[in-house]
């Protein structure tokens, strides 16, 4: 690369020392090349293991110098910052599927901690699908997690607790949609209308809601719900 420097001006960084401080900035999963130069500053290891003396490091105009000196093309071979998936949004069966899912406090809380965890774990999303970027849910390399990975983080969840049971309390393996069916139950068993709740789960029709997700049918939660009348005063017969 000595013959893509000029001769005149301040003598330019090693190559191979900014070589091994690029590949040290990705191995630590510094993505933005600022905040690296920031770190060789700050961080004396940092400028050791890249070859520089400590406190005579690159700035980050040298480091974007050095990138366009790397290839000898037109072409920069920069990958973008965001990376467009094949996949596709699946479209919902009917238009009732398309709506806005009020969230509690503490779902709300859940996926801010969420995006905590991501961040102390350095893991960012680094891709979109059809102009949708900065999911919540995300792989170790970024990826938005899909529904069959899921799944598998739950099928190793139940496997490793059945591993653990001495085959009298083992819980059967079940999928996130099983989870879906859940939260209609309990919205339920709240006291939640059932219009509010055929909303909320997206569906065209009540029945589909009260029939099919709805497995508010036990004996149990039916003494719950007569119940209820007790606290008017009505007595219920066993």
């Amino acid at each position: 690369m000595a013959d893509k420097y000029s001769k005149f001006g301040p003598t330019p960084r090693t190559p191979s020392c900014m070589q091994r401080s690029h590949l040290l900035s990705i191995d630590f999963k510094v993505t933005s090349l600022t905040e690296w130069a920031a770190q060789l500053k700050m961080n004396p290891l940092y400028a050791i293991l890249s070859g520089f003396e400590v406190g005579n490091t690159p700035g980050v105009c040298t480091f974007y110098d050095f990138l366009n000196r790397l290839w000898n093309s037109d072409d920069d071979h920069m990958s973008p910052h965001i990376h467009p998936l094949k996949t596709k949004i699946k479209k919902p069966k009917t238009k009732a599927g398309i709506r806005t899912i009020p969230l509690t406090d503490r779902a709300c809380d859940a996926f801010r901690e969420q995006r905590k965890q991501n961040f102390q774990a350095g893991i960012f999303c680094t891709f979109e699908i059809e102009g949708v970027t900065d999911f919540v849910f995300l792989t170790k390399n970024g990826r938005p997690m899909m529904p069959n990975a899921l799944n598998n983080v739950l099928y190793n969840i139940v496997k490793n607790y059945n591993s653990c049971t001495d085959g009298t309390q083992t819980i059967e393996q079940f999928s996130s949609h099983v989870m879906r069916h859940t939260g209609c139950t309990n919205m339920a068993r709240a006291g939640i209308n059932v219009k509010a709740t055929q909303y909320v789960m997206g569906h065209a029709h009540s029945d589909v809601t009260m029939d099919v997700y709805n497995h508010l049918n036990n004996k149990t939660d039916v003494k719950l719900e007569f119940s209820k009348f007790e606290k008017n005063g009505t007595k219920m017969v066993q």
